[in-house]
This record gives structure tokens, sequence and C-alpha cells, in this order.
């Protein structure tokens, strides 16, 4: 098992595995987030809402099913409207990121918009297709590992990242070896300047064994 920090949430957390302290995080102002609840309002997005590493919802609804069939340590909770649910939050308990999640045609209209409305002010990124990722303006997976390094006393030019999404590439990008994945976006796969196997091809493994043994 790990026993090594993680860093989680888009890069909005890092905390240790083993005793369970959070060692970095950013959230999301509380304002910010009533904004994008109120736009997700608008448009009808089903939207997830992380505080204190616990997932609150509107209600349990197909999306939520469907999401918690793929991250299946997720226990949502629905507390009926999300902004009365912020109404009853003490002072300072701000979420650690919000996602919206549709079908993929719908995700990429809701992360354009998204990026339209708070650029500068939010990070926005896609993880898994049909997920829309909210977090605060200064987190990334790169500018966590960046973070993190620092404080091992690794140098940028020892690391070495895989990825395969979007919420991927600043990080593969930071790195002193990035890899791209044999299924990785577009985007991913251009700033790369490694690759591998798709992961279904063992293409982590295979990664590991060419370029660190």
């Amino acid at each position: 098992s790990l026993t090594t920090p993680i860093i989680c949430y888009q890069g909005a957390m890092v905390a240790d595995p083993v005793t369970g302290e959070v060692l970095l995080h950013r959230t999301v102002p509380t304002v910010l987030a009533r904004e994008v609840l109120d736009l997700a309002e608008a448009r009808g997005w089903h939207i997830h809402y992380y505080v204190d590493d616990v997932m609150y919802v509107d209600e349990v609804t197909h999306q939520v099913t469907l999401y918690t069939s793929i991250v299946t340590d997720a226990m949502p909770r629905a507390v009926g409207n999300l902004q009365g649910f912020l109404d009853q939050l003490p002072s300072g308990r701000e979420p650690t990121k919000l996602l919206v999640i549709g079908d993929e045609t719908a995700t990429t209209a809701t992360l354009a918009e998204l990026r339209e409305r708070f650029s500068g002010r939010l990070y926005i990124t896609r993880s898994l297709p049909t997920f829309a990722e909210v977090a605060n303006r200064e987190c990334s997976k790169g500018i966590a590992l960046a973070w993190l390094a620092d404080r091992l006393g690794v140098a940028q030019a020892d690391t070495m990242a895989i990825g395969d999404a979007l919420n991927d590439l600043e990080m593969v990008m930071w790195v002193g070896m990035g890899v791209a994945m044999g299924n990785a976006v577009p985007e991913l796969a251009m700033a790369a300047r490694y690759h591998t196997s798709a992961v279904d091809q063992d293409g982590v493994a295979e990664a590991i064994e060419r370029y660190l043994l």
C-alpha cells in the first residue's frame, strides 16, 4: 500500500495516506461555488459538491448512480437543495471541488462555458469524458506535484508522470519525464515527450520498465 503523500481532487488536496493528515488544501471560495451552482441550475446540469471529503448532491439520480459505479468509494449524501445546504454550513466550510456530470457531448459544451465564465477565477478541467471538474484557480495536478516535489526535496528533472486525460496535462508538462498513454486525449499526446501503450495494454507498466528500470 502507498505510504507517500497522494494528490487528490485534481490537485486541490495533498494528503498522507497513512496518518490521514492533509498537507495541502486549496478550496473553492463559497461565493464562486454559489455562482457555479446558480449556473448549473439555470442550465439543468447535474452537479456534485465536495466538502470535508463528502460528496453532496441534490438527490440520488441516475447520474449519481453512474458516478458511484465508476468511483466505487464515493458515498453520496442527498441534501435536497445544494444552495440551501450551503446556507446551513458554518463560515469557512468551503468545497474542495465541484463536478458537473453529463454525457460526453454535453460535457464538452459545459467545459467551454465554465472556462469562459470563470476564466482566471477557477480551474476548470475534464477528467473522464463525462466529468467537468471545478476547483480553486491555483490548482492542478502539476501545481500540486511541484509543491510535493519541493517538500520531498525531489528535483523537477527527477520526476515522472503518466497520464491520459485532460486533467493530467499540467502534470505531464511539468515533470522531467512526461508520458502519454496510448489512449491519451490529443492535447496530452501532443504535449508529452514520451509515449507508451494504452491503459488496457499495460501502458503504465511498460513505461516504468522502459524509462525507469
